[in-house]
């Protein structure tokens, strides 16, 4: 049954966001977001959300950290975890992550935040 179900969401795959910039935070704050983005769903669906978290460094070389996390209609539903690596001038450290919601249908929103 449950296999039955996974072909039949695959079969109606959507992309519902392909957003390919990037969003910094160049100073020490609480969480901040960086985007939203507002989704519709017709019927109750798994959703995949997919994000790439960075640490780079422009100046010269020193350790750097940072956090982030995604809210789902204000709720907190995922957050990274604070990371920190020495980083050398001009490197970037990167950390995808990604998880699967099951989301009501109707709108909801999605926001990415940084700390």
């Amino acid at each position: 049954m449950l296999l039955s179900e996974m072909v039949r969401r695959l079969i109606n795959e959507e992309n519902l966001v392909d957003d390919g910039s990037e969003y910094t935070l160049t100073s020490i704050s609480d969480y901040t977001t960086k985007k939203s983005y507002s989704i519709s769903l017709e019927q109750e669906s798994l959703v995949l959300i997919r994000f790439t978290f960075f640490l780079r460094n422009n100046a010269s070389g020193g350790t750097f950290g940072g956090s982030a996390r995604v809210l789902i209609d204000s709720v907190p539903v995922f957050a990274t975890g604070y990371r920190e690596a020495y980083v050398e001038t001009g490197e970037t450290k990167t950390y995808d992550y990604f998880f699967i919601v099951k989301l009501a249908s109707g709108s909801h929103t999605i926001a990415f935040q940084l700390s």
